[in-house]
């Protein structure tokens, strides 16, 4: 998949975004912070903004704001409305949140 002209995948992308957040932030990430970092590197790798995401999941702006502002981890159901946009599995947005949260804690 490309992104901004060359070639990177979802690892880049969360490394991308990693590195757009400060790092007090990052040592004292939570769960939350983690699905909100995820769920914004695969809107980038796919070229979905913010306001696409809200149109396809029918999420209102301000719960879609909470989840990708790493306020809450989102419900089932609206886990399932993210990943079916995204065109992954809401087991690929968990995994690679959690995946990301416990290599943060290390």
């Amino acid at each position: 998949m490309s992104y901004n002209g060359s070639k990177k995948n979802i690892n880049d992308v969360l490394l991308d975004v990693l590195i757009s957040r400060s790092l007090a932030f990052i040592s004292k990430m939570r769960l939350e912070n983690a699905f909100g970092i995820t769920i914004t590197a695969l809107c980038k790798e796919r070229k979905i903004s913010q306001k696409g995401l809200m149109d396809t999941t029918y999420l209102e702006r301000k719960t879609l704001q909470r989840y990708l502002y790493g306020e809450r981890v989102p419900a089932m159901k609206n886990l399932i409305k993210i990943a079916d946009s995204l065109q992954v599995t809401p087991g690929a947005i968990v995994n690679q949140a959690v995946d990301l949260w416990r290599n943060q804690k290390s």
